[in-house]
């Protein structure tokens, strides 16, 4: 019938945006003592990245370790996989600077323990063509994630509420590490940035929506990994102050770039 066509039409389209390979992609991971698991992410990486693109780099930014996650890193000597050292600013700082040296079209950052696997990132490349930003969301139903930490779990739901009531966001999961981005659109953002730290994804979606740059959320499988160096209670108070520091600050709204 038309009506049955017209579905698997729309099913192959939808296929096909999610199986297209992206021209190339940035792969930004920032890193704070994460010896116990940077090799295996990046491997993870490595092992799967030729499904989605042809042409890449992978930037650790270390953000000031102690350990021997550098080590770890060059000790890969991957002709595609390099390692920026920095002392210690935050995991926002970290990603900026990843951002600022990235060169392909495309730019994803994502979690040091894998939390999100690359394997979700055609979740993110089927909605990349109708905005310049894609955001994965632990709050769209119908995928795995687990957070086993029940105070975490509640301090989420919270921030969540008052984002929605101080800046006027309507995003459901601002903090989820796992966002694409065209290249020249993240550049324009993190070059205004003014946190460093966990509440830079806030201030980085809240610049979007005053520049009126569009944004997509899409729903990912996640799992919390306990060796992450998240302190929760200390993160989370410094979170909850961050957001009226970004409702006060002023910023160029004007954009270079808009969908």
């Amino acid at each position: 019938s038309e009506i049955a066509f017209n579905m698997a039409r729309r099913l192959h389209l939808v296929f096909k945006k999610m199986t297209d390979k992206l021209s190339s992609l940035s792969i930004i991971i920032p890193a704070f003592n994460e010896e116990k698991c940077i090799r295996e992410t990046i491997q993870d990486i490595l092992s799967t990245i030729d499904g989605f693109t042809s042409d890449y780099e992978i930037i650790v930014s270390d953000d000031g370790s102690s350990d021997r996650t550098v080590h770890y890193v060059e000790s890969l000597s991957h002709s595609c996989v390099r390692c920026l050292i920095h002392g210690n600013t935050g995991k926002g700082g970290a990603v900026a600077r990843g951002v600022e040296q990235a060169s392909k079209e495309y730019l994803l950052f994502m979690d040091a323990d894998n939390s999100s696997t690359i394997h979700e990132l055609p979740k993110l490349m089927a909605f990349i063509q109708h905005s310049p930003i894609v955001i994965g969301s632990r709050q769209i139903q119908g995928n795995h994630n687990r957070d086993e930490h029940r105070f975490r779990k509640l301090i989420g739901i919270i921030y969540n509420r008052l984002i929605r009531v101080v800046l006027n966001l309507p995003i459901r999961d601002t903090q989820c590490g796992f966002k694409l981005f065209e290249t020249s659109v993240a550049k324009e953002l993190f070059r205004q940035l003014k946190e460093t730290g966990f509440v830079f994804d806030t201030e980085l979606l809240y610049l979007a929506k005053k520049k009126g740059i569009a944004v997509n959320e899409a729903g990912i499988s996640w799992i919390k990994k306990d060796r992450s160096s998240v302190h929760v209670i200390r993160d989370s108070i410094r979170m909850f102050v961050g957001l009226f520091r970004i409702r006060s600050a002023r910023y160029d709204v004007k954009t270079v770039h808009g969908k």
